[in-house]
């Protein structure tokens, strides 16, 4: 143990080989296994298990006012020659090539960021469109099934199938099925078509009422004709067509008619809501370009970084020139962009220049060369990274993170 706190003082001690401080050297973005560049270091002094060891390591955090060690970084820290740095969670000093290393570290989920920049988001997107624009039915109901258990059309499909076939088929219906005005079933569903094709910014009790006048029309007629004057509409039928709540029809109704106007966007319920529905729908209804695009991407990332947020912007643009601004319109790719966006405004905010993600459970990770100086090398890297490795992307922003959270699944 004294021999390896020596060799880690002395960086011409050649006793043993920092393995670690070499793979994370390299210039090319690669996959490390943790224990097998560690176990050569771990065997020199301690006899057991080197994994095992590691593993005890790796789970050693620390979290106070003064510092925050995830986990991983003490193991890395210790067990080479590195040290805590800043920027950057682990730091290396020159190597015989020069190299210097700052490594951000990211376990699972890990976030990248420094400030709240990214919490803003709504109303700079919102800024972006012209008051009135409205969206495509389409998108609405694409809106509505990400945000609801069901949709409009959805909704009125159900409606639409029980009334015109189960209830219609009920044979003391099928005997009584006309009236003056013609067949009240039809007349029912022709009424409720109507509201729910109707513009307007009625609140839900007010379109609640309207619909009530139809619906208690039939009801009224189906107890007037069955055979013991007791059978009306099935209660779980009748709240799908008056319910308050998202079992009701009336509540997509009301939805409907908030999404058609891009004033919506800010009072969407989270900040992955608003994302994905300004960019996979209204930014595709309106057919923005590349330079739109990048205005609104450039204002998702974590840190304020207002000097360089223009050369940010140019990358991006020019990255959807390269790959495809349809990247933007699948959750997939978006949803990979926007972490690529924040890790790289996060890289030139703190300046380090490799991001290791983590994979905690294999212990194993994803080196990849980051340069603070080279905005646009650094997002295409990280973008490919993500694009082309096993990443998985939360988009779950709340007041605890700063940013999206990427976990690298090895």
């Amino acid at each position: 143990m004294r021999q390896f706190v020596e060799w880690k003082k002395n960086p011409d001690d050649q006793t043993l080989d920092d393995v670690l401080h070499r793979e994370l050297s390299d210039e090319n973005a690669k996959t490390i296994n943790f224990v097998d560049v560690l176990s050569p270091i771990v065997s020199y002094f301690i006899a057991s298990d080197a994994k095992e060891f590691i593993a005890s390591m790796w789970n050693i955090t620390e979290q106070s006012n003064r510092v925050g060690i995830g986990k991983g970084e003490m193991a890395l820290s210790l067990l080479s020659r590195g040290y805590k740095g800043s920027p950057g969670d682990v730091k290396f000093d020159q190597n015989e090539n020069g190299i210097q290393l700052d490594i951000e570290v990211k376990g699972l989920k890990g976030g990248p960021g420094k400030d709240n920049y990214a919490h803003g988001v709504g109303k700079k997107l919102q800024d972006l469109v012209s008051d009135g624009i409205m969206l495509s039915d389409a998108s609405i109901e694409d809106i509505q099934s990400q945000l609801y258990p069901s949709t409009l059309e959805t909704r009125w499909s159900e409606i639409n199938d029980y009334f015109n076939n189960t209830y219609r088929n009920k044979k003391w219906v099928r005997d009584n099925s006309g009236d003056s005005s013609g067949d009240v079933i039809t007349n029912f569903l022709d009424g409720l078509r109507t509201i729910i094709d109707t513009k307007t910014d009625s609140d839900i009790s007010s379109i609640i009422k309207q619909i009530t006048l139809h619906i208690e029309r039939l009801q009224n007629w189906a107890m007037s004709v069955s055979p013991d004057g007791k059978h009306g509409i099935a209660a779980d039928k009748y709240m799908k067509v008056l319910g308050t709540g998202t079992a009701g029809i009336a509540h997509y109704i009301q939805s409907k008619n908030m999404l058609r106007n891009i004033s919506f966007i800010s009072k969407l319920p989270s900040w992955q809501h608003i994302v994905t529905s300004f960019f996979i729908n209204i930014a595709r209804d309106m057919e923005f370009d590349e330079e739109l695009l990048a205005s609104g991407l450039v204002e998702v990332r974590g840190d304020t970084i207002k000097d360089q947020a223009p050369a940010l912007k140019q990358a991006i643009k020019n990255l959807l020139m390269t790959q495809g601004k349809e990247i933007v319109f699948q959750k997939e790719t978006l949803y990979k962009l926007v972490a690529a966006v924040q890790v790289t405004a996060y890289c030139v905010a703190d300046g380090f220049n490799r991001a290791l993600f983590i994979n905690d459970h294999l212990l194993t990770g994803r080196s990849i060369p980051t340069n603070p100086n080279n905005i646009e090398q650094t997002l295409n890297d990280i973008y490919i990274e993500f694009v082309e490795q096993n990443y998985k992307i939360d988009m779950g922003l709340d007041s605890a993170n700063k940013g999206v959270q990427i976990s690298f699944n090895g």
